[in-house]
């Protein structure tokens, strides 16, 4: 959050306020979902893991969030989350352009880990300057940096949208069917796409309320009283006159080639590279640069289905 103050020329008092609003609902969050408890000070021997805080800069305001550092063990078969395939958007779209009366419902669910129920012993240090009567915590809730939380996640609001009569695809466990309804859902993380009758769609969007603490819900059709446009996973949804549009968000793409230091590079032909031998100018990457390179290719995983050429180093990189 501080990194760049004096370049930005923003006090720092102004942002230590902003940053203990956010730690300030962060700790809200964890009262209201219950997400922890008072434990007994942990035997010699016990794991007891660190919770540090991640803070980031959103719009006006910052986003705290406190995150578990439960480091990995041994190998473990528990920690898959379902994703869709990128594709799926632009096939709920070619529905929404065969069918008028359709609409398309995109909801962003708050603090998404902590809906989850915890299924494994972990404790940890309650982080300075929250109060505990013994300053150890025993988890409920599945936060931030637990090693299962995304799956643990996923399977909790699988259950609730099952409830509502859904099926769950045997592909891909991020997609849901609302055969009566006639609505589709995807997953991708706390991120929710749906595309059906409008009527149903509406109807759609009070679940989703009444399951979830939903931070942003919006409902994109032709009809008068709905929004025009949405953003969902980087890409701008929006309809007109002309129809259905989906694109990427450029600022992404600008983004991402500016954090690889290429903006002044040229294209090249797929398959691109001829020279086949390895050079070593700089030797090995250290943990930071190699994080910052692992990163640039969990950002082109988004663009994959629009840039075919670019899939398998994506993949390899990953």
């Amino acid at each position: 959050v501080f990194g760049k103050i004096d370049e930005l020329g923003i006090h720092r008092s102004f942002l230590a306020k902003h940053k203990v609003k956010g730690r300030e609902r962060e700790v809200q969050h964890l009262v209201h979902f219950d997400a922890v408890e008072d434990c007994d000070t942990p035997d010699e021997g016990d794991t007891v893991c660190d919770m540090i805080w991640v803070e980031e800069w959103r719009g006006d305001e910052v986003r705290s969030r406190l995150a578990v550092r439960q480091f990995r063990g041994e190998k473990r078969l528990d920690t898959f989350a379902a994703m869709p395939d990128s594709f799926f958007v632009r096939f709920q779209l070619l529905k929404c352009s065969a069918n008028k009366d359709f609409a398309v419902l995109i909801i962003d669910v708050s603090v998404a880990f902590m809906h989850a129920d915890i299924e494994e012993e972990i404790k940890v240090k309650v982080p300075a300057g929250i109060e505990s009567a013994t300053g150890f915590w025993r988890l409920l809730k599945a936060l931030n940096g637990t090693q299962k939380a995304s799956q643990s996640w996923c399977e909790h609001s699988a259950n609730i949208v099952t409830g509502w009569n859904a099926s769950r695809n045997d592909y891909s466990g991020a997609v849901f069917r609302l055969e009566d309804e006639n609505i589709d859902i995807e997953q991708h993380g706390d991120d929710f796409f749906c595309e059906g009758p409008r009527l149903e769609i509406l109807k759609l969007k009070e679940k989703f309320a009444g399951g979830f603490m939903v931070k942003k819900a919006v409902v994109i059709s032709p009809h008068a009283d709905d929004e025009k446009e949405g953003w969902f996973l980087h890409r701008r949804v929006s309809v007109d006159e002309q129809g259905w549009h989906e694109e990427i968000d450029r600022k992404y793409i600008d983004e991402m080639v500016k954090s690889c230091g290429v903006e002044d590079g040229h294209s090249l032909s797929t398959p691109g590279y001829k020279d086949t031998k390895m050079k070593m100018k700089d030797g090995l990457l250290d943990k930071v640069a190699h994080t910052a390179y692992r990163s640039v290719g969990g950002s082109a995983q988004y663009v994959t289905d629009r840039r075919g050429d670019i899939s398998f180093a994506t993949k390899e990189v990953l």
